[in-house]
């Protein structure tokens, strides 16, 4: 196991036709530590791509310092680094069969015959690729394809593992299968890994830390639960999942509470220590499962759209005006509702969580 430390990194690109240089990268302080996996989460052009191709050796810091351990391989030949990757396409040899593929590694490194056909033994078996060891990869499907690539690369027992947006390429079901093995295979072999990916349910799903990424700039860093329900910005709890940012009109401070105008009603809302003050104004973030449908609700919602899903139904709804969405998995206890419906709304006490950079005055 390794563990695996950004400092102060940058990364430039050269501006074209006089345009000034891109930032992709800016002032990452990063660490992934031994047999974590660790996420980078973010859009397109947010910098996770390029993070991922320094720690690789495909591109260089414009400055700072990456390092395995207490050594520094900043400058180090991707050859020379001891990292796996698994990339978007599976980059399969096609006139080679799986057992090929797999051992082509070790034969690079001059391992002995004998120590290379137990490596890629045991890792067919492990991976259940066994039956298809002599198979062509034309002959495979997408989610054997992506085992084999895995195999060649986990075989080959390097430090730190790398995925490129392994699963992309595959159908959701599929997708959702592989993912967890993966997960189940990199926790079981302890390897240092990191994973880029713009798929929220993906980093959530198999990560022990998700580093939610924009414009090269780290937004959020942390579980996967943590960001999730307690996210740091507006940009983080959106990207993280549907999201409900309210704006509420603060009317007393607890200790612990606040008390708020929301929807026609007062209604109390956890504090978290936040220097709120009476008449100022705060967003809250409440997700859609969060919201629930109540008889005796104290919050006003008007019903824009219903969509049915089978297990739940997704109400489209406005609250004060703000378009919200709500998630019922009770439906068929009361009814469904209908365009143009007021529906009454409870909210937990313990679950919406204020973004602090948007308490601003409003006057009383």
């Amino acid at each position: 196991m390794s563990r695996v430390t950004f400092k102060a990194i940058n990364k430039l690109f050269p501006g074209r036709n006089g345009r000034p240089d891109a930032h992709a990268v800016r002032d990452l302080d990063l660490v992934i530590e031994d047999g974590a996996l660790v996420t980078l989460l973010g859009p397109s052009g947010c910098g996770k791509t390029t993070t991922l191709r320094m720690l690789a050796g495909f591109e260089t810091p414009s400055s700072g310092s990456i390092s395995i351990d207490d050594r520094d391989i900043t400058t180090t030949p991707v050859n020379k680094r001891d990292i796996g990757m698994v990339f978007q396409s599976y980059a399969l040899f096609p006139h080679m069969s799986v057992r090929e593929n797999v051992a082509f590694g070790l034969k690079v490194l001059k391992l002995s015959s004998s120590e290379i056909n137990r490596r890629v033994e045991d890792i067919l078996k492990m991976m259940a690729l066994s039956q298809l060891a002599d198979r062509q990869p034309s002959q495979l499907s997408g989610g054997q394809q992506q085992r084999v690539a895995l195999a060649r690369t986990v075989v080959a027992e390097p430090r730190v593992l790398l995925f490129d947006e392994p699963l992309s390429n595959l159908d959701a079901q599929l997708r959702e299968r592989m993912r967890d093995e993966l997960r189940q295979l990199q926790q079981r072999l302890g390897i240092t890994s990191l994973y880029v990916t713009h798929d929220q349910s993906e980093a959530m799903a198999i990560s022990d830390r998700v580093v939610v990424m924009r414009d090269g700039v780290v937004e959020q860093n942390g579980a996967p639960q943590d960001i999730y329900a307690r996210p740091a910005t507006a940009f983080v709890a959106e990207f993280m999942g549907k999201a409900n940012i309210v704006r509420v009109k603060v009317e007393s401070v607890s200790d612990t509470s606040v008390r708020a105008k929301l929807g026609g009603a007062s209604v109390d809302l956890p504090r978290h220590e936040l220097a709120i003050k009476p008449s100022e104004a705060i967003d809250y973030v409440i997700r859609p499962e969060q919201m629930l449908i109540s008889e005796t609700g104290a919050i006003a919602a008007v019903v824009e759209r219903a969509v049915y899903q089978g297990g739940f139904v997704e109400y489209h709804v406005t609250i004060d005006g703000a378009a919200c969405t709500l998630v019922d998995h009770l439906y068929h206890t009361h009814r469904l509702y209908r365009a143009g419906e007021t529906i009454r709304v409870d909210i937990g006490t313990a679950v919406p969580w204020p973004l602090a950079a948007s308490i601003a005055g409003v006057s009383a």
